[in-house]
């Protein structure tokens, strides 16, 4: 899946920004996903407690299995695993996997039952599980969503969940008001003009001013920027100067002459400081120190902290 690894640094492969960027998104809009997919889980889901990554638990699985940790040195794909609460039972939860899977990699029915295993081996209970492919399979893994093995009678069946963004209608995504079906546009786009900025600039302002009609609250747009900065990666600087001046510009919110920022994430996290969006969360920092594109003092502004704390939050993620 290297042709598909977003690059953030414009000088070289970062295999934690796909990655990063695709957990960013599953956490920020698991409700939206929910309701959009699969709806019967969106209205048994507490929506008002917010969901937890246990991905560092599913990392361990992994290591467990394999017998080191090789996700660090191979990322074919993206995985997640969140903790989400049920409006009744009290404390009862569900676990709720999800793949995100490109091009290449390890079939992934295969690979889905296998996790399928392992979750129940170390839950004991079975996940709600999803795979939002963004590139078509090859033809030999038979039809994504289902897992069959047939071994002298002793039959195994396993159906989770799809998002195949390559199947989906241009013009239902646009029009859906969904920040999770604008953002599989966006993946399609990046996907088929991936090598032409040109093109993927254009498709860009068209998204934001979708985004400046929708109904959103501030902090949805401002995470959805984000997200859609990530997917698109525009290599050029020009292109990513006047995107930057021209969705800031579009959104209400204003560009002085001194603030020509590198990305449009470091202008956004420097007005949610003024505006009290951000918030003190380890999660939050330990993303943004993923994104590869701010300093430990940057950090250290917009969420309240102090450089020091981050430094060290730095240091457990390099270790």
């Amino acid at each position: 899946m290297a042709d598909e690894t977003i690059i953030i640094n414009q000088e070289q492969e970062d295999p934690y920004s796909y990655d990063a960027m695709w957990k960013e998104f599953v956490m920020r809009f698991w409700r939206e996903i929910l309701r959009d997919f699969m709806p019967d889980f969106y209205e048994a889901a507490d929506t008002n407690r917010e969901a937890e990554s246990l991905d560092k638990e599913l990392h361990e699985i992994l290591a467990d299995e394999t017998g080191q940790e090789t996700r660090k040195s191979s990322k074919r794909y993206v995985d997640c695993l969140l903790k989400i609460y049920l409006k009744d039972g009290g404390e009862e939860w569900v676990l709720f996997h999800i793949e995100i899977q490109g091009r290449g990699g390890e079939a992934i029915s295969l690979r889905m039952f296998r996790y399928l295993c392992l979750l129940f081996l170390k839950y004991k209970r079975h996940p709600v599980a999803m795979a939002i492919l963004t590139a078509k399979r090859p033809a030999k893994e038979g039809d994504p969503g289902i897992y069959r093995a047939d071994i002298f009678g002793t039959k195994t069946e396993y159906k989770y969940h799809t998002i195949k963004a390559y199947e989906y209608d241009d013009d239902e995504l646009l029009s859906s008001g969904s920040p999770v079906k604008l953002f599989i546009y966006a993946v399609k786009i990046a996907a088929k003009f991936r090598k032409s900025d040109s093109q993927k600039f254009e498709y860009m302002r068209r998204i934001v001013e979708i985004l400046r009609e929708k109904g959103w609250s501030e902090i949805q747009r401002r995470n959805f920027l984000i997200m859609l900065e990530y997917t698109m990666s525009l290599d050029d600087k020009e292109y990513r100067t006047r995107f930057v001046d021209e969705a800031l510009s579009a959104l209400g919110w204003e560009v002085g002459e001194n603030m020509r920022p590198k990305t449009i994430t470091e202008e956004i996290f420097d007005e949610g400081i003024a505006q009290g969006i951000a918030q003190k969360c380890d999660e939050d920092i330990r993303s943004l120190i993923g994104l590869g594109w701010l300093t430990d003092e940057q950090i250290a502004i917009a969420m309240k902290q102090t450089p020091e704390y981050v430094a060290k939050l730095r240091k457990e993620l390099e270790a």
